[in-house]
């Protein structure tokens, strides 16, 4: 996955915005010093390097190691697919709860 910005036209009525939820920190450092992809993202550089220092990654990682922990307890998948498929469950989550951090799962988890 990469960073892809679409133009939108002048008479376009759809509303332009750019979604990186789905953006890891790799992909961003990728986009910010590869000249080729760069030269197409010029005007959003500053903010590619403001998003690839934020600390989202760090905050969530105890939340992260608890779902790998779980795979491996039990024996789910390849070990070595472990973090691409926790990514995608993160992702997939964040869409689901309109971007809410992890943390806001711990506070309002259903009781059983």
């Amino acid at each position: 996955m990469s960073t892809e910005l679409v133009a939108i036209q002048e008479d376009d009525s759809r509303l332009p915005y750019l979604c990186l939820d789905a953006v890891t920190p790799e992909h961003l450092e990728h986009d910010i010093y590869s000249h080729a992809v760069r030269s197409d993202h010029i005007y959003h550089i500053a903010l590619f390097k403001s998003l690839a220092k934020y600390e989202e990654r760090k905050a969530e990682q105890k939340f992260r190691d608890l779902l790998k922990a779980a795979l491996v307890v039990g024996c789910v998948g390849n070990e070595a697919d472990h973090d691409t498929v926790i990514d995608k469950t993160v992702m997939a989550w964040r869409a689901a709860n309109r971007g809410a951090p992890l943390a806001y799962s711990q506070h309002h988890q259903k009781r059983m």
